[in-house]
């Protein structure tokens, strides 16, 4: 896996892409964007220390429903702070990882929104419905799932907003 688009700001915002094959096996539901999400948010709950997540939900973007999370955490003494975005378009997973430091938090927010509202998927056969029918469940606060319909948070609000 390697991104296929990277770019940074001031050698300290980042963002990447990272498209993968999906799996498609006999008689197995293909992976869809809450899948991705899941499997990453493992992935970072692992790797890294004190990972904390502050928001997440479903987002809208070119007309495919996706997940957005917005956490924090440390990396070698470092505070970071991700956003992390997850698409399943027809057979390709799609995840958008952007971080930086935690005192950039809201830079790094409206840097990510305005990279997001830029997306065109290739013509997908249709539509993608997951993340409108299926959530995560868990009564935690930082685990409260907030609904966008256009993009990922704006600044360090708690609740998504278009």
């Amino acid at each position: 896996t390697h991104a296929d688009f990277a770019v940074s700001k001031d050698e300290s915002l980042f963002f990447l892409v990272i498209p993968q094959p999906l799996p498609v096996l006999p008689n197995v539901e293909t992976p869809n964007a809450l899948d991705l999400k899941r499997a990453s948010v493992a992935v970072m709950e692992q790797q890294i220390d004190e990972f904390e997540i502050e928001l997440q939900g479903p987002v809208n973007i070119d007309k495919q429903l996706g997940h957005t999370v917005v956490a924090h955490g440390q990396v070698e003494g470092d505070h970071i702070k991700y956003v992390t975005t997850y698409f399943a378009v027809d057979d390709k997973g799609f995840q958008m990882i952007a971080w930086g430091p935690y005192a950039r938090g809201p830079e790094l927010i409206k840097q990510t929104d305005n990279i997001l509202a830029t997306i065109v998927f290739d013509k997908p056969s249709k539509p993608s419905d997951d993340a409108a029918s299926d959530s995560d469940s868990d009564d935690s606060d930082k685990n409260k799932e907030s609904e966008t319909n256009s993009s990922p948070p704006k600044g360090d609000e708690k609740k998504a907003t278009e």
